[in-house]
């Protein structure tokens, strides 16, 4: 019984100390970053990762210094581990571990910053496929959440991703389960205004004017900015 505690007593001193030794490589990294360091700051945060790897915060900070820096393959790399590692029962913990004092960190916005630059970077190298994956995900996550705005901007990716690819027949069909998806009304016609105003688009490219209008007008009616002007210099109201 003795050995058993004392080797309970000697993990718990060397939790402690990791504990301590975390928390002073957070305090220098975050020292870093305010002082526009970006090389110190990824040296201390490479360092904690080393003494709690499944720790996400250091992984996400350094996820957005590369971004920073426009190192995009880094990030990934070091994003991607967050969404591997983040769990919305332990961010709590795990902050409190890093900084020693609680914060109320939102797990949504820091999955959004993550999706959204992944949804980008890879419509940029055209992993459109990555690309659609990721911007998906995002919109189920603030649909879920009620948040509007990153479901308009994941949309609108969405739509570019089939343009590139020149699937419109494809586009039609994911705009149309959607809509059956994104609540209706109030501040969110501007979710559904954007996905009237890609089937209109799809309809324009597959030379079916009658339809193109009629998704045009739906859009329109919800203040899409885009399909107001198209109709009225088209002279159609």
């Amino acid at each position: 019984l003795f050995i058993i505690l004392l080797g309970v007593i000697s993990i718990s001193i060397v939790n402690a100390q990791n504990t301590t030794t975390l928390q002073k490589y957070m305090s220098a990294a975050n020292v870093a970053i305010n002082n526009k360091n970006t090389d110190e700051a990824i040296v201390y945060l490479k360092k904690a990762i080393e003494i709690t790897p499944d720790n996400f915060i250091p992984y996400y900070l350094l996820g957005t210094v590369y971004t920073h820096v426009k190192d995009n393959d880094s990030a990934v790399k070091y994003y991607t581990e967050v969404l591997n590692l983040i769990n919305t029962n332990t961010i709590s913990q795990k902050f409190y571990d890093c900084y020693g004092y609680s914060e109320d960190v939102s797990y949504r916005k820091i999955m959004t910053e993550i999706y959204d630059f992944l949804a980008v970077h890879y419509k940029t190298i055209g992993q459109i496929k990555l690309s659609k994956r990721y911007n998906n995900l995002n919109i189920q996550l603030n649909i879920t959440s009620g948040y509007k705005a990153p479901v308009v901007s994941s949309l609108e990716r969405i739509y570019l991703c089939y343009a590139e690819e020149n699937k419109w027949d494809e586009c039609l069909e994911y705009f149309d389960e959607i809509l059956m998806v994104i609540p209706t009304g109030g501040a969110w016609g501007m979710c559904e205004a954007v996905c009237y105003a890609a089937m209109g688009d799809c309809y324009a490219h597959l030379d079916n004017e009658t339809k193109m209008i009629s998704k045009y007008q739906q859009a329109a009616k919800l203040g899409h900015l885009g399909a107001i002007n198209f109709l009225k210099s088209a002279g159609i109201t």
